[in-house]
C-alpha cells in the first residue's frame, strides 16, 4: 500500500467538506470550508430525531470547527493540511489539535452513514474476510467493542501500517492520524462513542446505538475510502 503523505492527504481531505447542510458560516482559510452534512436533520431518524442531529451538528461538530479558525488564525497552521498538523502535534497548542481532530472525526462520521446504508465492495469484503474472518464476526466485534469500551471517544475501522484492517477505540477526541498515537493508520470508518452521540435516542444502550449505526453505515463511502488508499 502506498503511504505516503499526498495519499494521506487525498484520502482526508476526499467527500471531506462536500455535503448538502451547514449553517452559513463562513471561512476565509483557502484550505478549510465549513463542515456540512451530506443529508437532512430529519432523514437519520432512526438514530437521532431532527432537533437532536442538528444540535449534535451545531454546537459540536460546527463550533469545533469556529474554534479550530480561530486557533489557526494568522499561524503558519492556517496554511497546513490536517495530515500536517496531525503529524507534527507538538508543535502546536492543544486546544488547535483538539479542534481539528473534532472538526475531521464528525465530517468522517456524517459521511460514513446514509439513511439508505450501503453495499460493501468486493475489494474490501475480501479484506475484511481476511483480517476478521467474515462480515458477520466484524460486526460482532464492532459492537462489542464499541459497547465495552467506557470513556467517551471514538471507534475506528482503520487500515494499519501493515496494510490490514483493525477496528480500535480511542479517548475523547483522539484519532489514529495523530503523531502520538498508540496505533496508527487511515480511518476509514468513524463511530462516535460519546454519551451526546446516543443517549437522547438510546439512553444508556450503546449497544442499541451500535447495532443501528451498523444498519446505516455508508458502505460505498467506507468501500471508497479503502479502495482509495490501494
Amino acid at each position: 500500500m502506498e503511504t505516503s503523505t499526498k495519499i494521506k492527504n487525498r484520502l482526508i481531505h476526499s467527500h471531506y467538506w462536500g455535503s448538502q447542510q451547514g449553517d452559513g458560516t463562513q471561512s476565509n482559510s483557502p484550505l478549510y470550508r465549513p463542515p456540512k452534512l451530506p443529508y437532512t436533520y430529519s432523514a437519520m431518524h432512526a438514530l437521532w430525531e431532527s432537533d437532536h442531529l442538528k444540535n449534535h451538528f451545531l454546537n459540536f461538530h460546527m463550533k469545533g470547527f469556529e474554534g479550530f479558525l480561530d486557533c489557526i488564525n494568522n499561524t503558519k497552521a492556517e496554511k497546513m493540511g490536517m495530515l500536517q498538523l496531525f503529524a507534527n502535534q507538538d508543535e502546536f497548542d492543544e486546544q488547535l489539535i483538539e479542534n481539528a481532530c473534532i472538526v475531521y472525526n464528525h465530517q468522517l462520521y456524517w459521511d460514513n452513514l446514509s439513511p439508505y446504508g450501503g453495499e460493501i465492495s468486493s475489494q474490501l469484503e475480501q479484506a475484511i474476510n481476511y483480517c476478521f474472518g467474515s462480515v458477520y464476526k466484524m460486526k460482532q466485534l464492532f459492537i462489542e467493542m464499541g459497547k465495552a469500551y467506557k470513556f467517551s471517544g471514538w471507534l475506528w475501522l482503520i487500515i494499519d501500517e501493515n496494510q490490514e484492517l483493525q477496528i480500535i477505540p480511542s479517548r475523547q477526541n483522539k484519532n489514529t492520524l495523530l503523531k502520538n498515537a498508540p496505533v496508527h493508520g487511515i480511518p476509514i470508518l468513524a463511530i462516535d462513542l460519546w454519551e451526546h452521540a446516543y443517549f437522547q435516542k438510546f439512553n444508556d444502550s450503546k449497544e442499541d446505538y451500535l447495532k443501528t449505526v451498523w444498519m446505516m453505515i455508508n458502505w460505498n463511502e467506507v468501500s471508497s475510502r479503502y479502495r482509495f488508499a490501494f
